[in-house]
């Protein structure tokens, strides 16, 4: 909708912007957006804020990235330091990544680290804010964490927050705030889960953050009334 780039060797930062109601033209393109990246390269993408950009025809509302399965293409993705606020896709409501296979020589990684995903949707599948459709086997690793998910949805409630495709390869979210301390794998925290079937994917979302408070000096709730 904003931005499209990509290809083998490219390169692509975007660092202290704001997309804001950017959406797909669904007579010439399918995914991403604001920001579309295909066909290799690099996207690292910190301190940006993503508000109410759409896909109403596809994939990621605010980012997708895709990789093709050819040999020595290499590809990565980072996203740090982030807001994603009222997204909406198919799904991947604010983010959506795939790798297509695992060609020789090819690599992939994603990092999504220290973002906030808040009121993003998925309203025709999964992932809520993020959907990880991974087919790169061994070759890829994908990093997800110290983010924070709130109140996402999708149609597939199991997946408000995150969801992967079952295919091979796998996805670490680990150390996220899900919106509640009972974890992302119950409601009314934000969920995660692998869809499909037919595939080897893992998803690990534990251990997880917990909101802990506490009084100091106690002396405050110590005596009755006050």
């Amino acid at each position: 909708g904003a931005i499209l780039a990509g290809g083998p060797n490219n390169s692509l930062t975007l660092s202290n912007c704001i997309f804001d109601s950017n959406t797909i033209d669904a007579t010439a393109g399918t995914t991403g957006g604001a920001v579309n990246m295909a066909g290799g390269g690099a996207l690292i993408i910190d301190a940006c804020t993503f508000i109410n950009n759409s896909n109403p025809v596809s994939d990621g509302g605010a980012v997708y990235y895709f990789l093709q399965n050819f040999t020595n293409l290499t590809g990565s993705l980072t996203v740090t330091n982030s807001a994603f606020n009222g997204n909406t896709a198919l799904s991947g409501g604010a983010i959506g990544f795939a790798a297509q296979g695992a060609a020789s020589g090819q690599t992939f990684s994603v990092n999504i680290k220290k973002n906030t995903f808040t009121g993003n949707a998925a309203s025709a599948g999964d992932g809520g804010a993020v959907i990880a459709d991974n087919s790169f086997g061994a070759t890829g690793v994908v990093d997800i964490t110290f983010n924070s998910f709130v109140n996402n949805t999708a149609t597939n409630s199991a997946t408000s927050a995150l969801g992967m495709n079952s295919a091979a390869g796998s996805v670490s979210a680990i150390n996220n705030w899900w919106g509640c301390n009972s974890g992302p794998s119950a409601s009314p925290c934000g969920r995660a889960s692998i869809v499909g079937s037919g595939g080897a994917g893992t998803l690990t979302t534990t251990p997880y953050l917990k909101l802990q408070a506490t009084a100091s000096p106690t002396v405050i709730c110590a005596n009755p009334g006050t």
